[in-house]
């Protein structure tokens, strides 16, 4: 089989017969209008060759040789040809001119747009230069951070460019927030890429409406696969309200490999009908991503009753939630709700479950378990998810349980819920300890479990610990006691700081089951508290 004198092997070689075509591509890729011909060559043939080579390192390169299919010259030349006049034509710009047309119902809101490919976002920038005089802000996936960052200030400066264009890199971690207009020049293969992109320019806590569009050529295979995907996931999910089922359609999606689609869409030739093979692949993939999901889902579940069921002397989120409340400036937010998948006489129905919330500075967090979903208001806005992650969180526990003075002993009055968990005439003092395990292996020491411990010390007795759900309770009833006005007038045991400091020593000492294993222990005098009848 001979070589292709168009694609010919070599990277130096350049064929005439690519002038018209390579000349239809620029400026390709942040290259310049008048970039020479045999440059820009050079340069996609150094593009190219790194994904193949890529992708006969992924694959076995033994059965890589030259005797695989190359195209026909003359077809392919006949193609590329094709594909200029195309270029050439009104029916190439049928697309941007529509785009135009949404961009002019804008007057001059700046105005966000996404592109899935380089090429597209090059294209679309090049466009709006020329018919507003206006040269956008670009992101695409080759700036360094700080170019990025550099072209996202100039668009959210009052005196910046009105539009900003971006390839599927600005979908992350970028904030557009000065748009109100958001416009798709594609449908990526993932639903969630959609809500990322949005994520960009509608950002939590914003109280401006956005306007999305998207733009989309009628009867693309694009179009039809996610129809397709759709209406077999429906097959399964036809008890759903139409914004239960986009949540679940985006879960789905997400886990669907976006390889095997462009596969099935590369090999498809013409439109794609319900009934054909294409449709049944594009099936099977939805359904073993609604599997992937769905045991996922289970999995994580069975992690969270694992956790509800753990020792409950640890906090629970009502705990975290009320001691922001009450120490942290944080006020009780209206409540919110949350969806949830199951399956039920073999189909998927949403459950809602409700989330009690908190506010600070504005915000709402979700101060529940909701496996990860996002809850909603009865206002139709989010709520964050509240956990030790956040910053100002893991701020406000450390200001609220390391105070800048040294502490004694807090004194309480004893109440009817503290008298029923103590059940002792005397004056009790609880001392709470944080025992944090320390664990030596391959040569370093690594953190492990973190337990709290309690002991009741009365006024005669030794020292006795308590655990388990009577120290959860009486955690509870400490935090919601009145505090003795004038302590000193009460009379503690004169050896609480002795025996404050053997307890510290006996939690630390670890057992010779320890030793062998390698675990030592670290632990913190936490809070000491005289309950006072």
């Amino acid at each position: 089989m001979g070589s292709c004198p168009i694609l010919a092997e070599g990277a130096g070689f350049f064929s005439e017969l690519l002038s018209p075509a390579l000349a239809a591509l620029r400026p390709y890729r942040g290259g310049r209008q008048d970039e020479p011909l045999p440059a820009l060559f050079a340069r996609l043939v150094k593009q190219v060759g790194s994904a193949a080579l890529q992708q006969v390192e992924e694959e076995d390169e033994e059965a890589w040789n030259d005797e695989e299919w190359r195209p026909d010259p003359k077809v392919l030349a006949q193609l590329l040809d094709e594909g200029v006049e195309l270029i050439k034509s009104g029916s190439s710009q049928a697309k941007w001119d529509a785009v135009c047309d949404l961009i002019d119902q804008f007057e001059d809101d700046k105005v966000v747009l996404f592109a899935q490919p380089v090429e597209t976002v090059s294209i679309v920038a090049s466009v709006l230069e020329q018919r507003y005089g206006i040269k956008p802000a670009i992101i695409i996936g080759n700036q360094p951070d700080h170019e990025r960052s550099s072209q996202v200030a100039r668009f959210q400066s009052d005196d910046g460019p009105r539009f900003l264009v971006s390839s599927k890199a600005g979908g992350e971690g970028l904030n557009m927030q000065r748009a109100r207009y958001l416009i798709h020049l594609d449908v990526p293969w993932n639903p969630m890429d959609l809500e990322q992109r949005i994520g960009r320019v509608h950002r939590f806590g914003s109280r401006k409406t956005i306007i999305v569009d998207t733009v989309v050529a009628a009867g693309s295979r694009e179009i039809d696969m996610y129809r397709i995907a759709r209406d077999k996931l429906a097959l399964v999910a036809r008890h759903l309200a139409p914004e239960e089922f986009e949540t679940l359609f985006s879960r789905v999606m997400s886990l669907v490999p976006p390889k095997e689609l462009e596969v099935i869409l590369g090999d498809a030739s013409g439109p794609l009908a319900i009934e054909s093979p294409e449709a049944e692949e594009i099936g099977r993939l939805v359904s073993e991503g609604f599997r992937t999901w769905s045991n996922f889902d289970d999995s994580y579940r069975r992690q969270a009753d694992l956790i509800r069921a753990a020792n409950p002397g640890e906090a629970h989120w009502a705990d975290l939630g009320a001691f922001l409340v009450k120490y942290c400036g944080a006020t009780d937010g209206p409540g919110a709700t949350f969806s949830s998948f199951e399956f039920s006489n073999d189909e998927i129905i949403s459950v809602e479950e409700n989330v009690k919330t908190i506010q600070v500075n504005g915000a709402v967090y979700a101060c529940g378990d909701t496996g990860g979903l996002t809850a909603t208001g009865a206002d139709g806005g989010l709520a964050i998810n509240l956990g030790l992650n956040l910053d100002w969180v893991q701020r406000s526990l450390r200001d609220g349980l390391t105070p800048n003075r040294p502490a004694g002993i807090a004194f309480v009055n004893r109440s009817s819920s503290l008298e029923a968990i103590v059940q002792c005439r005397d004056i009790v003092t609880c001392l709470f300890f944080l025992r944090q395990q320390l664990r030596h292996e391959r040569g370093r020491w690594s953190e492990s479990s973190v337990e709290l411990h309690l002991y009741l010390v009365s006024t005669n007795n030794a020292p006795k610990e308590m655990a388990g759900e009577d120290m959860a309770r009486l955690v509870r009833a400490l935090v919601s006691s009145s505090r003795v006005k004038d302590p000193q007038l009460v009379q503690t045991r004169e050896d609480l700081p002795a025996l404050e400091q053997e307890l510290g020593s006996m939690l630390r000492t670890p057992t010779d089951d320890d030793i062998a294993k390698g675990v030592r222990y670290v632990v913190w005098p936490l809070a000491a508290v005289s309950i006072v009848p």
